[in-house]
């Protein structure tokens, strides 16, 4: 896992602007995270809700409380 500690100019401009990008924290989770959606979308819950648009290129996947 990654470890990380912000930097004073992180800290600042989170304080400044509410977020800040946290590049490459995030990277030992792809695979786990990746792994647990397409488990969700093969087995969703009961509050799914679907999305597609209506050219049918493209979805929003929305499994409440999941």
């Amino acid at each position: 896992m990654v470890s990380f500690t912000p930097s004073e100019a992180d800290i600042d401009a989170f304080r400044r602007d509410g977020c800040i990008c946290l590049r490459g924290v995030f990277t030992d989770w792809i695979e786990i995270i990746a792994a647990g959606i397409e488990r969700n979308i093969a087995d969703p819950g009961p509050m799914v809700s679907p999305n597609l648009d209506t050219e049918g290129s493209g979805r929003f996947f929305d499994d409440y409380c999941n």
